[in-house]
């Protein structure tokens, strides 16, 4: 292996888009996973200059093999990603090396590479920005901790909670009334100025207030990039903060020593009225506690590695099947629980199974398998856990005729590219070979149908790729309303592929 060189294997199943800068380097770095079903195999880089910085782009396909010439960015990665170092036995694998895109047509492929990645991981994310609260802000990315703090913020500062204060000033015009020393001091020492007494009406709640230092940080934050989509996310997240600052320009905001003290105090007794702001503590500890880390580490400003997006495929598969079903009128359960076979301790609910779709009351049963062969569906385990899966879905409805399942499908994702006909293309039935068990199964639920056993098969359904969700209109602005749209117009005959009632 030539020296500066080093291979690495891959193995993910997550989708994952990162932005990292490197100390000294100058260069913004884009690094994405892409879904290893989709007919793109290639390590691709693209470089360019935009504004005088150098911005780079790396997309490489999950479960594959990399040979590394930037060791750096790796090593920041691995802050993040767990990345296996190739060792002699592997090399018989095959090892992607990298491509550094040319040409003017063919350098957008990264960006589409990058853009369909965040359309897909959009549909499921493990951590989601948009959510209005964040379990555990400490290890959330920062990035989402000030948009979960920002999303939180807005309803609260509809009805903000103001009061009355009594004020003293020296002022040129009579504002209230002349205090009993500016009476004095008008006769004594006369002036164009007078000491008034009068009431203000403000708000200056010390929450109000660490809301402010808050939103001054988040305003003052580095959050850019070159890559247009995420900066447009940056730059969108900073005009809602300054909706909320002028919502809040009467309120002093503290020294960053001073919110973290009161914050302290609120955090032990919140007065009543703003019992609705507790959710918010942890967001703003985080944001305070963050600002103070990076005024004492130097390395902070010179080196970042952020988790820009990420999901687990087989959650972004199922996602996107349960908007595809949706999208032609089946009505789905996400995670349907049935109850286990066997008791492993008196607690009923120990090791309870859920199935990923369930579809129109138990007509169907859908298994969502993320895999990249469709040999890995014919194991023995999977065939006898859809086979629990359908007792379970009889025992629900036993005393209800006609309400037996009729089939479980076991659905897999395959390449769109140059698909004419998607539902010719992969269906399997599978029988049980075993006829004593299937007569047996028969003999206890007997139903009028030509076939009394439902019947398990294998289905392959088109998961979009690059120059596919590229093409939809306002793919990346409206979250999951492009799969609609991309059943509608490449397979219109979806819904029809699966039972009803």
């Amino acid at each position: 292996m030539p020296d500066g060189i080093i291979e690495y294997y891959i193995d993910y199943r997550k989708q994952v888009i990162a932005q990292i800068f490197l100390e000294n380097t100058n260069t913004e770095y884009i690094v994405c996973t892409y879904p290893k079903v989709w007919d793109e195999k290639r390590y691709l880089i693209h470089r360019e200059e935009k504004d005088g910085k150098k911005f780079e782009i790396h997309c490489f396909p999950q479960k594959s093999y990399l040979e590394i010439e930037n060791i750096d960015l790796f090593d920041a990665l691995n802050q993040e990603w767990t990345f296996t170092l190739v060792s002699k036995k592997d090399k018989a694998k095959t090892k992607l090396t990298p491509i550094y895109i040319d040409g003017q047509d063919e350098s957008k492929q990264a960006e589409k590479i990058v853009n369909a990645v965040w359309a897909l991981t959009n549909l499921k994310r493990d951590h989601e920005p948009r959510e209005q609260s964040i379990e555990d802000s400490e290890d959330a990315d920062l990035f989402d901790v000030y948009h979960a703090f920002i999303t939180q913020t807005e309803p609260l500062l509809r009805d903000m909670k103001r009061s009355y204060r009594e004020t003293t000033e020296r002022m040129k015009v009579i504002r209230g009334r002349l205090s009993n020393r500016g009476r004095l001091d008008l006769v004594m020492r006369p002036s164009n100025r007078f000491e008034c007494i009068f009431d203000e009406f403000v708000v200056q709640a010390p929450v109000y207030k660490i809301i402010t230092t808050c939103l001054d940080i988040i305003m003052n934050s580095n959050f850019h990039s070159s890559f247009l989509w995420l900066n447009k996310q940056y730059t969108m997240m900073r005009q809602r903060g300054q909706v909320q600052m002028r919502a809040l320009a009467g309120v002093e905001s503290y020294q960053r020593g001073v919110a973290r003290s009161e914050l302290r105090r609120l955090e032990r007794r919140l007065p009543r009225r703003f019992r609705s702001f507790k959710p918010l503590l942890p967001l703003m500890k985080r944001i305070l506690d963050e600002d103070a880390s990076r005024l004492t580490e130097v390395e902070n400003s010179a080196k970042s590695v952020r988790i820009v997006h990420q999901a687990t495929s087989d959650k972004v598969w199922e996602r996107f099947l349960e908007i595809g079903f949706e999208s032609f009128n089946h009505r789905v359960e996400d995670q349907a629980e049935y109850k286990s076979a066997w008791a492993v301790s008196n607690n009923e609910d120990d090791d309870n199974k859920n199935i990923d779709i369930r579809l129109n009351s138990g007509s169907e049963l859908i298994d969502a398998k993320y895999v990249s062969e469709k040999k890995g569906l014919s194991k023995s385990t999977i065939q006898h856990q859809m086979f629990f899966y359908s007792f379970a879905q009889i025992a629900i409805n036993k005393n209800q005729q006609g309400r037996l399942p009729k089939r479980i499908t076991l659905v897999y994702p395959v390449s769109d590219s140059g698909i004419e006909d998607p539902f010719e293309l992969e269906e399997t039935l599978f029988e049980p070979k075993n006829t004593d068990i299937k007569d047996l199964f028969e003999e206890l639920y007997p139903r009028p149908s030509p076939t009394q056993f439902p019947p398990l098969r294998t289905f392959a359904v088109p998961l979009p790729g690059p120059e596919s969700i590229n093409a939809l209109s306002d793919t990346i602005l409206h979250d999951g309303n492009w799969v609609k749209e991309y059943f509608e117009r490449k397979f219109p005959t979806f819904g029809e592929q699966f039972y009803t009632d």
